[in-house]
């Protein structure tokens, strides 16, 4: 078993200064390898802590909080030029439009890039890290808390850990993409990934995530939506969790059975949700009046009938035959939540189009 901490030391580099930062992106061309450490277990919005970058041989984090909208880190961001090697950045990726207005491109998930290589589905950096270098990378600071100051050496070391293999790493798995012929699968994937966090692709409504109530009245999906998203708007406003403000559970109760007075309202709340009493007046508001967003309103999509789920179990199987023969997970090719919203007329883009449609053809016309 091979490790790497003890030679972690000759690298680390904890910078402060912009002109640091600037010095080391001029100092070393190409591609960069890029992690974050945020914190939002309190917030609406994550909090940037730390961005760590490996380049050259070298890695350096950086203190977000010392340098909040670094020009130099924001700059390497958006240089085509370099691409940005990560691991799984789906909230890295909202973490540094929220904080630096600005999405890593080109971008290389390693995560995506392991699974169109066969090596699983969901990889974590450590498994991959084992799987191909053989080396054990320590998990000791997952829920280390990155805001506080002075970091500590365990915890630089980590978020070191965390950026220093991706790009041997991300080399073999390049090679192995390009003998298989699927680098542009990947770069598919991962274009698609930054557009969803830019916010250009279609979303369900937050109602749908309520698949309990899709046999409910359409009064209260219509009335649960107004609720939803109000509370996203003054959480965001107010920067806390949507559920410190309003738990799912009284958002449901009260899209069944609205209370007429702001008092009523309160009164129904658990002792951790923060709701002010202008904000139950507002509430109350948003009730009565067109959300906007709603319309055109989509119900909460309902199971299956027997009929359908019949085809779907003879589609999945189709598609767990196709995955297996191109050495592909069947989630990554096509998940159970696309073959359902095929099967009820709403096939998905990434179905319709891209890499996957080409292998599909036969199953999804």
């Amino acid at each position: 078993m091979r490790t790497s901490a003890t030679v972690f030391d000759d690298l680390q580099h904890l910078l402060s200064k912009e002109r640091e930062i600037e010095d080391f992106l001029a100092e070393r061309a190409g591609e960069i390898a890029l992690d974050s450490e945020f914190q939002r277990e309190r917030s609406f919005h994550p909090k940037l802590a730390l961005v760590q970058l490996c380049c050259g041989g070298r890695t350096v984090l950086i203190d977000t909080l010392a340098l909040p909208r670094s020009p130099a880190l924001i700059g390497m961001l958006t240089d085509r030029r370099r691409e940005k090697l990560m691991h799984a950045p789906g909230e890295d990726l909202e973490t540094f439009a929220h904080a630096l207005g600005a999405l890593p491109e080109p971008l290389f998930d390693t995560q995506i890039a392991a699974a169109l290589a066969g090596l699983g589905h969901g990889l974590g950096y450590a498994a991959l890290v084992w799987q191909l270098l053989g080396i054990e990378v320590a998990k000791d600071q997952t829920r280390s808390d990155w805001l506080r100051r002075p970091l500590s050496s365990e915890q630089l070391r980590y978020a070191a850990e965390d950026v220093r293999h991706l790009p041997e790493i991300a080399a073999r798995l390049r090679e192995t993409l390009g003998r298989l012929g699927r680098l542009g699968w990947l770069e598919e994937e991962c274009q698609r990934m930054v557009a969803a966090a830019r916010g250009e692709l279609p979303a369900a409504p937050p109602h749908h995530e309520f698949t309990a109530l899709a046999f409910a009245p359409e009064i209260v999906q219509r009335r649960l939506l107004r609720i939803l998203l109000w509370r996203e708007n003054r959480a965001r406003a107010r920067d806390l969790p949507q559920r410190w403000l309003l738990s799912d559970e009284s958002c449901v109760r009260i899209a069944y059975e609205p209370p007429s007075r702001e008092e009523t309202l309160l009164a129904g709340l658990g002792p951790r949700e923060r709701l002010h009493r202008s904000e139950a007046k507002t509430l109350l508001a948003a009730l009565s009046s067109t959300a906007e967003g709603e319309e055109p309103f989509r119900p909460i999509p309902r199971p299956l009938e027997p009929s359908a789920r019949d085809q779907l179990r003879r589609l999945s199987a189709a598609v767990a035959a196709l995955a297996a023969e191109h050495g592909l997970p069947p989630p990554l090719l096509a998940p159970r939540r696309w073959l359902e919203a095929h099967l009820r007329g709403e096939t998905p883009m990434p179905l319709r189009s891209g890499w996957r449609s080409v292998l599909l053809a036969s199953l999804i016309g």
